[in-house]
C-alpha cells in the first residue's frame, strides 16, 4: 500500500510523547493517512518494529519508504494518557516539525478540529481533552514549497491603509506588493524553492496608500451601473408602500438578489433545468393560412417580430406548420393604443396531447393562507417565455408574416399545455417549501409571513430558488410586505380571506317575501343571529308588523329597506368565524319542496357561530321524491359539499326530520335509502333531531330559489368561508363517551372475546356447573368470592341450545337488578365442556340485547420461583423485553401470568437490574445546601476558574483566568493563550499576587490546570491553603460561575463580527463589574478594596477639585475605619444572603441515604447520546456531608464526589 501525507499543512500541535521523553511538535494533517515521527526524536532505548513499513507519497515527486513502526503513549496537560502508533522516518524528512499527526489518530479517538477557538478536541474514558492548535512554529511562518500564500505576519500592524512593497525575504522567497489596512494586515508571500521554509522576524517595507493614484476598475464602473439598476428595481416595486420598519431590510434583500429581477429593455433568459416537449396525436402538419391583415398594422407586426428576434424568443423557420397571427389591443391607461401579437394555435391545440399535470385547487391554497400577517406577491416576467422548447417541438409553433416564416424557441402563449407545463416547472423549482412559506399558482407566487423576520426569511428562501434555477421576476408586478393583496380573485388580508360577491349568491338570491309566511321565515332566519346585528328589533320591526294577525300584507319601501339591511348584516364578515379544527363541527340541514340548505357552524362559549352557508335547488326528479329522501339527500349533499372540513373529524348532523334519526340506527334499511346512507359510512358523525321551529337557519336557506340553468349554479360554492391555515395538529375530537357510543353503534355483538384479560378485572364474573341434568349459572363478584345470583335450567326441557338461551336470558334479569350490563366469562369455565365457544357466541348475539358477555382467557398461575425468574428475564432483559419499567412490565406480564406478590417481585427484579441502573434516568438526588464559611477581610479567600475556550484572538488568547475575592467579590480577569499549568501559575503570580498580595486560601475546581505540582509548590511556598470543589459540582464556586455568564453577556455586546477582539474588552468588563454595587452585600467591590468609590468617566463632568489632605494620620484612621466598617457590613450581608438562599433551595430536596459499604452509581457527565447515563459500580468508603468518597469496584480508584451525582 502507498499512503499519502501533506507536508505543506500549516497547523501544529505540541504533545508529550513518552518514547521521546519530551514535547514534540506535529503538523495537524487530516489528509495524511498515517502518523509520522522522525527517528532522531526517539530515546536510545526505544524499541520499534522494522517489519512494519509503508510507502509514502506527497513529500517529493517520488515515493518514500518508512523505517518501521513504534508504539508510544501520549500524555496531555490534564494527565490523560492515550496510546498510538507512529511510522518512523529519517531526520532528513522534508518537514520542519518533529512529525505529522494524521487521520489515523483523528479517526481512532473521534477528534474534532474547532477552528473557531483553534482547539483539537476529543473525549476519552469520559474525560474531555482540548489541545491548542497553532498556525505558527516557534513564532515563524511556514511557507510550503512552490506555493503562493497569504499570511498574517507576527508583530506586524499598520495604523492606516498602506502598501507593502515587494522584496526578496530569503533566496527564492519573495514578498509581493500588497495593500493592507489596520483590520487586514495580510501579506502575499511566494516560495519558489523546492523546500518548505520558515520565515522569522520579517519586517516588510511599507508606503502610505495616499502616495498612490487609485484607478477605478471596470468592476467599479459595473458597481455604479448596478447601483442605478437597483434603484430602478426599488422604483418599480413601489417601495414607498412598504412599512417603514421593514423598508431597509427589504431593500438590502432586494439588493442582494437584484439579479433575479428583469427590468424593461433587458434580455430575458430561460431557466436552466426544464425544457418543454409538445406531444402531438399524429404527424400530419397543421397549416392554416394567415388572416387578412390590415395595411396599417403591418409595420406594428414587423416591429414586434423584430423585437422577438432580438430577445431570442423566435427564430427563422422552414417548418411545414403554420398558425395565423393577429394583433389584439392591450389595456392601456393613456390615450395611445398598444397592441399584442397573438398566434392563433386553436387548430394545433386540437392535435396536442393534453398535459394532465394538475393545477392547485384555489380553495386549498386559500384555506392554508392562515395566520399570516404579511403578504408579498411575485410575478414572473413573461412566464411561459422562460421555458425553452426542445428542438423537435419548435417547428410546431411556426407562424408567418409578410417578411418571413418563424417559429418559437420558447414556450409560447396560447398552447393548451402551457399552463400545466409551467405549473410543473414551478413545482420542481419550489419543491420542499412548506405552505407556511409560499404558494404557487402558475406564475403567481404569494409569500407569507407571521412577522417581519419570518417574512424576510421566506422571501430569501424563494429568491434563492429563483436564482438557483435562473427564473426572473417582473419587478413592476411584485408587491412586498402588504397586509392586503388581491390573489386568485380573492382579497387576502391579515384578518383572513374576504370573499367576492359571488360568495353571497345564496343570500343575495333570497326572494323578496310575497306573503306573511315568507316574511316570518326570513325574520326567523335573521333572529337566529340577532346578537351580531345592532338594533335588531328596530331594523326588523317593519317585517314583524306584516306578521300580525289581521294585518294586510303590503310591501313598501320601509319593508324593502329592513329586508336589505338585514341581508347586508348577514353577509358581513364579522358574523362568520374561521374554522377551528380543534373544535367539533355542527352541520345543520333542512329540505323544502324545491331546495335544500345547510349551515356549517361551531359551538363557542358565546353561542353557535356559523362558518359557512350553502344551498342547492332540487332537480325536477328530486322534487318528486318523498320528504324523507329529500331530507337524506340534503344531508348527503351537505356532508360531501363540506367534506374538506368534516372528513377525518367527528361532527354532529342536526335535522328536523325525526325519521332520519331512526334511519341511521336501523340495521336493515330499505334498499332505496341504503345507497346514500352507505355512501356516508366513511364519515364519523352523530345525528341529532331538532324541532323545526329551532331549525330556522337551514330551513330558510332551503326556501331560496336559484335557477338551475344559471352558470352560477354550476359553479356554486360556499357562501362565505373566511379561512385561517388549517391546523396540522388536529385535536382528537373523540372523547371517551363518544367512543363508547360509536363502538356500540358500529358493533352490535353482545358476546365477544377480549385480547386483554385485564379489562375484566373489575367486572362481575359468570360461572357454570351441571348437576343432575340441571344447568346452574352463577353470578360472582369480581374475584369469585361472593355469589350475587344463580339460575337453574333443566336440560330436559329442550335441546342444549334452548337451555343455554333461557339461562342467558335469566342472567340478564339478575344483572338488571344490580344495574349492570357487562359480565365476564372465563374461556376455561365448565360451560365449555358442554357448549362450544361458537355456540355460545351465536346464541348470545341472537338472544341477548340488554347486556354483554366478555370472554377472556385467564392468566396462568405460576408457583415456582425458577419459573418466575425465567418469566421476568424473558419479559424484561431480552431485546424484545426492552428493559421496560416496573408498571409497564406488570401490565405486560399480567395478561399471561399471575403469582403471589407479583408487583413486589417485579419491583425488586428491576431495581437489581444492572443495565437499567446504568442506562436509565432516575430522579436526580438533591442534597440540602450548606452555608459555607464567609471570610472576614478582602483577599482572605479567593476563587479561581477558567472561562473558555473562546474564539482565538489576534493576540493568540483562547481562555480567561478569572479570580474573585470571596468577601468583596472583586474580580481580576486575565486573558491567556492556553490553560496549561505553567500558563495558569504564571498569570496568577504576575497578574494577581504581585499586584494585590498574598491570600490565605485558594478555591478552584479539580481541573488539571489547578490540581498540579506547579501550583501546589507555589501554594506551599506562599503558605496558601488550596481547596478543590468536587468534580462536576460548580456550585462550590457558584459566584464565579455566575460571573462567567455575565461576562459572556457583556462580550457578546462589544466583540467584532469575527469575535477575535474579545481580549481587548475583558479589562473594561472587569472595571464595569468592580464599580457596580453587588447584589449580595450592596457595596461596589472596588470600594471594599480601596476604601472609596472609583471615579467613573461618566462622572468627570461633575467632578469637583479634590480637597487637600492636611493630616495624614487623620486620613489614615478614617480610611481604616471605613474599610473595616464596610467589610463587616459586607460580611454580615453575605451571611444573610447565603442563609436565605439555603432556605429557598432546601424546600425541594431529594436526599440520598448512604452508609459506608453501599454500592452506588455515578452520573456520567461526558456521555454521548447513546452512552450510559451512569457509570460504576462504586463502593462508598467515607461520608463527609454533602460529599463522600467512593471507590471504583473495578479499578479501585478513589474519588471525592458530591452526593447529588449518586444513585443507589
Amino acid at each position: 500500500l502507498i499512503y499519502t501525507v501533506n507536508t505543506s499543512a500549516a497547523n501544529f500541535v505540541t504533545l508529550f510523547v513518552e518514547m521521546t521523553s519530551c514535547k514534540c511538535t506535529f503538523i495537524v494533517d487530516t489528509g495524511a493517512e498515517i502518523s509520522i515521527i522522525k527517528e532522531g526524536k526517539l530515546n536510545a532505548t526505544q524499541i520499534f518494529n522494522p517489519n512494519i513499513v509503508f510507502k509514502v507519497t506527497g513529500i517529493t515527486d517520488g515515493v518514500t519508504t518508512t523505517i518501521g513502526e513504534a508504539n508510544s503513549n501520549i500524555t496531555f496537560s490534564n494527565g490523560l494518557t492515550v496510546n498510538h502508533s507512529f511510522q518512523l522516518v529519517g531526520n532528513e524528512f522534508p518537514i520542519l516539525t518533529d512529525g505529522i499527526l494524521g487521520r489515523d489518530f483523528f479517526v481512532k479517538y473521534k477528534c474534532t478540529l474547532d477552528y473557531e477557538s483553534w482547539l483539537l478536541n476529543f473525549n476519552f474514558n469520559n474525560c474531555m481533552v482540548s489541545v491548542p492548535i497553532e498556525d505558527k512554529l516557534n513564532n515563524s511562518i511556514l511557507i510550503p514549497a512552490r506555493c503562493e500564500v497569504v499570511r498574517k505576519l507576527p508583530n506586524f500592524s499598520v495604523t492606516t491603509d498602506s502598501v507593502v512593497l515587494s522584496e526578496e525575504i530569503i533566496p527564492g522567497v519573495f514578498c509581493g506588493n500588497t495593500i493592507v489596512s489596520s483590520n487586514t494586515p495580510f501579506v502575499k508571500i511566494i516560495n519558489t524553492t523546492n523546500k518548505q521554509v520558515a520565515i522569522t522576524n520579517f519586517k516588510p517595507k511599507i508606503d502610505s496608500l495616499n502616495e498612490y493614484n487609485c484607478i477605478k476598475s471596470r468592476s467599479s464602473r459595473n458597481k455604479s451601473h448596478e447601483k442605478i439598476r437597483v434603484e430602478k428595481i426599488f422604483s418599480e416595486t413601489h417601495m414607498e408602500q412598504v412599512p417603514q420598519y421593514a423598508k431597509q431590510p427589504l431593500r438590502n434583500l432586494i439588493k442582494e438578489f437584484s439579479d433575479i429581477f428583469c427590468l424593461p429593455g433587458e434580455k430575458l433568459d430561460t431557466n436552466n433545468f426544464y425544457s418543454q416537449h409538445i406531444p402531438l396525436k399524429d404527424t400530419a402538419p397543421v397549416y392554416i393560412p394567415n388572416y387578412k391583415c390590415i395595411h396599417s398594422q403591418q409595420q406594428e407586426i414587423q416591429d414586434q417580430v423584430n423585437k422577438l428576434l432580438e430577445e431570442d424568443i423566435i427564430e427563422p423557420s422552414v417548418s411545414s406548420y403554420n398558425s395565423p397571427i393577429l394583433l389584439v389591443p392591450k389595456k392601456s391607461d393613456d390615450a395611445s393604443k398598444k397592441w399584442r401579437l397573438v398566434v392563433d394555435f386553436r387548430q394545433l391545440n386540437k392535435k396536442v396531447l393534453a398535459d394532465k399535470f394538475p393545477l392547485p385547487r384555489i380553495d386549498t391554497i386559500l384555506d392554508q393562507l392562515g395566520r399570516a400577517k404579511y403578504f408579498s406577491t411575485l410575478d414572473l416576467m413573461a412566464g411561459f417565455h422562460q421555458i425553452p422548447l426542445d428542438q423537435e417541438s419548435r417547428k410546431y409553433t411556426a407562424f408567418s408574416t409578410p417578411n418571413g416564416h418563424f417559429h418559437f424557441k420558447r414556450l409560447p402563449f396560447g398552447l393548451n399545455v402551457s399552463p400545466n407545463s409551467f405549473q410543473r416547472m414551478m413545482n420542481i423549482a419550489m419543491a420542499g417549501l412548506t405552505p407556511e412559506c409560499a404558494f404557487i399558482y402558475i406564475d403567481d407566487i404569494v409569500v407569507t409571513g407571521c412577522s417581519t423576520d419570518h417574512h424576510l426569511d421566506n422571501l430569501r428562501r424563494i429568491f434563492e430558488r429563483l436564482r438557483h434555477y435562473n427564473l426572473k421576476l417582473n419587478a413592476s408586478k411584485c408587491k412586498f410586505f402588504r397586509t392586503e393583496v388581491a390573489y386568485l380573485g380573492h382579497n387576502i388580508t391579515d384578518r383572513g380571506i374576504l370573499p367576492d360577491n359571488s360568495k353571497f349568491d345564496a343570500l343575495k338570491n333570497f326572494p323578496t317575501p310575497t306573503n306573511a309566511e315568507e316574511a316570518r321565515r326570513f325574520v326567523a332566519f335573521c333572529n337566529y343571529y340577532r346578537k351580531f346585528v345592532p338594533n335588531f328589533a328596530h331594523i326588523a320591526k317593519p317585517l314583524n308588523d306584516l306578521q300580525r294577525k289581521g294585518s294586510v300584507f303590503q310591501w313598501t319601501s320601509a319593508h324593502e329597506q329592513s329586508f336589505q339591511t338585514l341581508k347586508q348584516y348577514l353577509m358581513s364578515p364579522q358574523i362568520l368565524r374561521y374554522p377551528d379544527f380543534s373544535k367539533k363541527f355542527i352541520l345543520t340541514t333542512d329540505a323544502s319542496d324545491i331546495a335544500c340548505g345547510a349551515v356549517l357552524s361551531q359551538m363557542y362559549e358565546e353561542g353557535d357561530f356559523p362558518i359557512a352557508f350553502a344551498s342547492k335547488s332540487f332537480t325536477p326528479g328530486e322534487r318528486n321524491k318523498p320528504i324523507i329522501e329529500k331530507e337524506l339527500t340534503a344531508i348527503h349533499w351537505a356532508v360531501n359539499y363540506f367534506k374538506p372540513y368534516l372528513y377525518g373529524n367527528r361532527f354532529l348532523v342536526r335535522t328536523d326530520h325525526r325519521p332520519l334519526v331512526y334511519l341511521f340506527n336501523m340495521k336493515n334499511p330499505t334498499s332505496k335509502l341504503t345507497r346514500m346512507r352507505v355512501d356516508l359510512e366513511e364519515f364519523d358523525f352523530d345525528i341529532e333531531f331538532v324541532a323545526g321551529k329551532a331549525n330556522v337557519c337551514a330551513d330558510a336557506l332551503s326556501r331560496i330559489v336559484i335557477p338551475t340553468t344559471s352558470e352560477q349554479l354550476k359553479a356554486l360554492s360556499v357562501l362565505m368561508v373566511n379561512t385561517r391555515a388549517m391546523t396540522k395538529k388536529k385535536a382528537n375530537m373523540n372523547e371517551s363517551t363518544d367512543q363508547g357510543e360509536a363502538s356500540s353503534e358500529a358493533d352490535h355483538l353482545t358476546a365477544w372475546q377480549t385480547e386483554n384479560p385485564s379489562q375484566t378485572t373489575k367486572l362481575l364474573k359468570l360461572g357454570c356447573e351441571v348437576h343432575h341434568n340441571q344447568l346452574r349459572m352463577i353470578i360472582f363478584n369480581h374475584n369469585y368470592k361472593k355469589i350475587l345470583g344463580t339460575t337453574n335450567i333443566t336440560l330436559m326441557r329442550a335441546n342444549g341450545s334452548q337451555t343455554l338461551e333461557f339461562a342467558l336470558l335469566e342472567i340478564g334479569k339478575i344483572l338488571g337488578q344490580y344495574g349492570r350490563n357487562l359480565i365476564a366469562l372465563s374461556m376455561e369455565d365448565n360451560l365449555f365442556k358442554y357448549f362450544s365457544l361458537h355456540t355460545l357466541k351465536e346464541i348470545a348475539n341472537t338472544a341477548i340485547s340488554n347486556y354483554q358477555i366478555i370472554l377472556f382467557k385467564p392468566p396462568k398461575v405460576i408457583t415456582k420461583q425458577e419459573d418466575i425468574r425465567n418469566i421476568l428475564q424473558q419479559y424484561h432483559t431480552t431485546s424484545v423485553g426492552g428493559h421496560v419499567g416496573q408498571h409497564r412490565l406488570y401490565l405486560k406480564i399480567r395478561e399471561y401470568f399471575k403469582w403471589k406478590n407479583m408487583k413486589t417481585d417485579i419491583t425488586n427484579y428491576i431495581r437489581s437490574c444492572e443495565q437499567c441502573k446504568l442506562n436509565k434516568v432516575f430522579r436526580h438526588t438533591k442534597e440540602a445546601e450548606v452555608v459555607t464559611t464567609t471570610p472576614s477581610k478582602p483577599f482572605e479567600v479567593v476563587s479561581a476558574d477558567t472561562a473558555g475556550p473562546f474564539t482565538r484572538t489576534n493576540h493568540g488568547n483562547r481562555y480567561i483566568l478569572t479570580i474573585q475575592c470571596n468577601l468583596s467579590k472583586y474580580i481580576v480577569l486575565i486573558p491567556i493563550p492556553s490553560k496549561e499549568a505553567n500558563t495558569i501559575a504564571k498569570a496568577l503570580v504576575e497578574n494577581f499576587i504581585l499586584k494585590y498580595g498574598q491570600f490565605c486560601e485558594l478555591r478552584t475546581d479539580q481541573g488539571t490546570e489547578y490540581n498540579n505540582q506547579i501550583l501546589e509548590q507555589i501554594c506551599k511556598i506562599l503558605e496558601i491553603k488550596q481547596t478543590f470543589s468536587t468534580a462536576y459540582h460548580p456550585q462550590t464556586i457558584g459566584a464565579l460561575e455566575r460571573n462567567h455568564r455575565c461576562l459572556n453577556e457583556y462580550l457578546r455586546c462589544f466583540v467584532n463580527a469575527h469575535q477575535t477582539d474579545w481580549d481587548d474588552w475583558v479589562k473594561y468588563y472587569e472595571f464595569c463589574f468592580n464599580t457596580t454595587p453587588h447584589t449580595e452585600h450592596g457595596f461596589t467591590p472596588y470600594e471594599l478594596i480601596f476604601g472609596h468609590k472609583a471615579s467613573l468617566p461618566q462622572n468627570l463632568i461633575r467632578h469637583s477639585s479634590p480637597e487637600p489632605i492636611y493630616d495624614i494620620d487623620q486620613y489614615y484612621n478614617e480610611l481604616r475605619f471605613k474599610i473595616q466598617n464596610s467589610n463587616q457590613i459586607a460580611n454580615n450581608n453575605l451571611i444573610l444572603s447565603k442563609t436565605a438562599r439555603q432556605q429557598n433551595s432546601n424546600v425541594t430536596t431529594n436526599p440520598i441515604k448512604l452508609e459506608i459499604g453501599d454500592t452506588v452509581y455515578l452520573t456520567n457527565e461526558n456521555r454521548k447520546k447513546l452512552d450510559p447515563f451512569y457509570i460504576g459500580p462504586f463502593a462508598v468508603t467515607e461520608i463527609n456531608e454533602p460529599n463522600c468518597t467512593v471507590v471504583n469496584i473495578k479499578t479501585n480508584k478513589p474519588s471525592i464526589v458530591h452526593k447529588n451525582r449518586l444513585i443507589k
